[in-house]
C-alpha cells in the first residue's frame, strides 16, 4: 500500500512537471515522445515514474496528455479556419505572428485559444500559404513563358512596337487569356521588347 502511494505520488509529479511544459510551451499538441523523453529523461520526476513497478509508464502519460493537447489542437484550428473563411480573410506568407494575433485574432471568441495553440495554427496557415504562393508564382512563370514564346512568333511585333498597338494581335489568344490580367501581360510585353532591343542592338 506504501509502494503503491509512493508510485502514485511519482506519477503526480511528472504530471504536474508536464502541465509546466504545457504552460511555457515546452510541451504542444506538436511535441512527439521521442523528443519530449530527451528533454526529461533525466528529471526527478521521469526517473521516478520509470521505476514503477505498477501503473502507467512515463510514456503512457505522455500519450494520455498528448492526446488532450492534439485535441483542443484540431477544435482551435477548425474554429480559427471557420472565422477565416467567414471573414474572407486570406492569410499571406509575409503575415507575422505578433499581426495575426493583434489584428485578426483581437476577439473575446479566442479567449479560450492559448497562445501556444495560436502560435501553432498561425504556422500552420503560413506554411499552407507558402505552398500555394510558390505554386502560383510557377504557374505564373509558365504562362509567362507560353505568353512570350508566342509575342515571339508574331512577325509584326518588332523592337519599335508598343503595347496599345499590339494588344489587339495577342488578346483574342489562350496564351492572353490564360495570364488573367492585363497589367501582367503588358509587363511581359515590355520586357520582351526590352530583350528584342538588346538582341538588335548586338546585331550592330
Amino acid at each position: 500500500d506504501q509502494l503503491r502511494r509512493a508510485e502514485r505520488k511519482n506519477r503526480d509529479a511528472f504530471r504536474r512537471m508536464m502541465e509546466d511544459h504545457i504552460s511555457d510551451g515546452t510541451f504542444t499538441a506538436k511535441t512527439l515522445w521521442r523528443d519530449y523523453c530527451q528533454h526529461v529523461k533525466n528529471s526527478e520526476a521521469y526517473e521516478g515514474v520509470a521505476s514503477n513497478i505498477y501503473g502507467s509508464t512515463p510514456k503512457d502519460l505522455f500519450e494520455e496528455v498528448a492526446e488532450e493537447l492534439e485535441k483542443k489542437y484540431d477544435e482551435d484550428k477548425a474554429f480559427i479556419k471557420d472565422f477565416l473563411k467567414q471573414e474572407k480573410i486570406t492569410i499571406a506568407s509575409s503575415l507575422t505572428f505578433e499581426v495575426f494575433k493583434s489584428d485578426i485574432m483581437d476577439s473575446v471568441s479566442f479567449a479560450s485559444i492559448s497562445d501556444t495553440n495560436m502560435k501553432l495554427v498561425y504556422e500552420d496557415l503560413i506554411d499552407r500559404a507558402k505552398e500555394k504562393e510558390e505554386k502560383e508564382a510557377k504557374k505564373l512563370k509558365r504562362l509567362a513563358k507560353d505568353f512570350t514564346d508566342m509575342l515571339s512568333s508574331i512577325k509584326e511585333i518588332d523592337a519599335l512596337s508598343t503595347w496599345e498597338d499590339c494588344k489587339e494581335l495577342v488578346e483574342d489568344s489562350s496564351e492572353y487569356r490564360a495570364m488573367g490580367e492585363e497589367s501582367h501581360c503588358k509587363e511581359i510585353f515590355e520586357e520582351y521588347i526590352s530583350w528584342v532591343q538588346e538582341k538588335a542592338k548586338e546585331k550592330v
